[in-house]
């Protein structure tokens, strides 16, 4: 896959010295080799599109003429050279079209590429830039309630795909526990009743998480023994469950739901 320099001169030169010796050995027109001449075409129109392959359409007819006259020095030769001349002219025109489209075609599947690949690479900074935040608030404050506040927040710009603003259907909140029961320490678009819900932690995703330590992504909670208890959870169809840990001790959970079955993937 590595390219001289001038690969595309070169490549063509080739394609035309072959397609010039196949002439002189076969006879020109009149020998069984004459579409030999196609093949210098081909390689004009993918390389320099349809100005290329008509340039190289004209070579081709003087290359032909000039080896048919020789070798066959007769007027007929002649006449055939140029009638021969209007077809590689059309073929040119042609092949030239053809390469044209197929160029921009490949260019554009390669932009769209590149602009995918710019606009993961624009998300996966936005989230790196989240997490960065949310390090640096830890390390300013002592106060538990803003960092949990500034979490929630960050995780809807974490969240957030490219340039756009958080989601407002998104559903978080961290639970804490406090006298063995789970209790809202802060909440986004949570009721005021639901603020004042308290749960055991044992059952359902939340017993889960809890109990294995692991994160769980469900598309099934209405009827979640725990989280059902919840208002704000009614209307969503699918959730995220981290569990909080230091060390071997875990102290709570985060929460996030939203009303999509697929908003949430394993990335």
């Amino acid at each position: 896959n590595r390219r001289l320099p001038g690969h595309r001169a070169i490549g063509l030169l080739v394609d035309f010295l072959g397609a010039g010796l196949f002439l002189y050995l076969q006879g020109g027109y009149t020998g069984p080799a004459f579409l030999a001449g196609v093949l210098p075409l081909l390689s004009a129109s993918l390389y320099y599109e349809i100005k290329g392959a008509v340039l190289s359409a004209i070579l081709v007819t003087v290359l032909q003429t000039g080896l048919s006259g020789y070798l066959v020095p007769r007027w007929e030769s002649l006449a055939l050279a140029g009638a021969a001349g209007v077809v590689w002219l059309l073929l040119g025109g042609l092949f030239g079209y053809l390469g044209t489209a197929l160029v921009w075609s490949h260019r554009s599947v390669q932009q769209a590429q590149q602009a995918a690949r710019q606009e993961k690479q624009g998300v996966e900074g936005e989230r790196l830039r989240a997490v960065y935040d949310l390090v640096s608030t830890l390390t300013a404050t002592l106060n538990y309630q803003h960092v949990l506040e500034t979490a929630l927040d960050l995780i809807g710009n974490a969240l957030a795909s490219g340039n756009q603003a958080p989601d407002d259907r998104l559903v978080s909140a961290v639970l804490l526990f406090s006298e063995e029961e789970l209790q809202v320490g802060s909440a986004r678009r949570f009721t005021p009743t639901d603020l004042r819900v308290t749960l055991p932690g044992r059952e359902g995703i939340l017993g889960q998480a809890l109990t294995e330590g692991d994160a769980v992504l469900s598309t099934d909670i209405s009827g979640d023994p725990e989280l059902g208890r919840f208002a704000a959870l009614q209307a969503c169809r699918s959730t995220y469950c981290f569990p909080l840990r230091s060390g071997f001790d875990v102290y709570g959970a985060l929460l996030c739901a939203h009303p999509e079955a697929n908003y949430f993937t394993p990335d």
